[in-house]
């Protein structure tokens, strides 16, 4: 995974924050690279070029001000751990889902009020009153008889099935980076930990910031209020409200045409409606640069 330059140079002020970048990144960076989307194979991408592009999207966004009095080395290590960290719950496998919705104990307090294996539950149980629309959204067919996957044998998965259990795991992706952060990637048979030698506060901070580009950023403020007290907008030295907010801009931005592989889109056929239409959302953006008449707004020409 390519970090910007500006980045390096930062991380390069403490070598033992340097050394857990760059050892976490190289780790989840092969699942990055891999790529799969398992229960995802109509979506866009959400490996290591979309993660490369969101952390160059943040430093476009911050300015020069900004990276004086906000971007020290502590700061631009939760920035990019959390990027790297963000859509990693969509890289789930059947062994590792299986896992989660059974097994998976965490529950991160004044935050999550249910367990995995009740949110499944209730998920199941949602499934079975969805509209005739709903059915079009997420699996191209109105009339689509819903069967409740069979997590004892996933060989007999078919592909409804996995659009069914993507549509879970989408859902829920922010939270499952908040608890990677924190206990690590459970595989079914492993754990993959994370940031290793990051004291515990650091990498909740990172899971929150990760987890903040699926949620209300305001509901982070009671977690950190009662994590940290009164030091809740600048917890262990991170500014971890601005982070918020720049990774939160930095992932909106990435809706132009890099982020589909062109050649590849010509050989899929899209049975999800809501699939499509995000494919074709980034096939319309032509380009995305500062205007040129105030260069404190950044420009998205469209061609839909």
């Amino acid at each position: 995974m390519e970090v910007p330059k500006l980045f390096k140079e930062i991380l390069e002020n403490n070598k033992a924050v340097k050394g857990v970048v760059y050892s976490t990144i190289e780790t989840f960076g092969e699942i990055l690279e891999e790529n799969s989307l398992y229960f995802f194979e109509e979506y866009t991408d959400h490996g290591i070029r979309h993660i490369e592009a969101v952390l160059n999207s943040c430093l476009d966004i911050i300015n020069n001000e900004s990276v004086t009095e906000f971007l020290d080395y502590e700061n631009v290590s939760a920035l990019i751990l959390s990027v790297a960290l963000h859509d990693i719950g969509m890289h789930h496998t059947p062994k590792s889902f299986k896992y989660l919705v059974s097994k998976n104990d965490i529950l991160i307090p004044w935050i999550d009020k249910h367990s995995w294996a009740k949110l499944w539950e209730l998920f199941i149980e949602e499934v079975k009153k969805f509209s005739a629309q709903k059915r079009m959204e997420i699996f191209g067919d109105y009339d689509y008889i819903i069967e409740i996957p069979d997590l004892g044998n996933f060989d007999k998965l078919n592909g409804y099935q996995r659009k069914l259990i993507g549509e879970f795991l989408r859902r829920h992706h922010p939270r499952i980076a908040h608890e990677i952060a924190i206990a690590g990637f459970e595989t079914g048979d492993a754990i993959i930990p994370f940031a290793n030698g990051y004291e515990f506060d650091k990498r909740d901070l990172v899971g929150l910031i990760a987890r903040s580009h699926g949620m209300n950023i305001r509901d982070t403020y009671q977690y950190l209020k009662r994590r940290f007290y009164q030091l809740n907008k600048t917890p262990c030295g991170i500014h971890v409200y601005y982070l918020m907010i720049i990774v939160r801009l930095a992932d909106y931005f990435q809706i132009d045409r890099d982020r589909l592989r062109l050649a590849s889109l010509k050989l899929k056929s899209f049975n999800s409606p809501i699939s499509e239409s995000e494919h074709n959302k980034h096939l319309a953006v032509r380009e995305i640069k500062p205007s040129d008449e105030n260069i404190e707004t950044l420009f998205v020409r469209a061609q839909p």
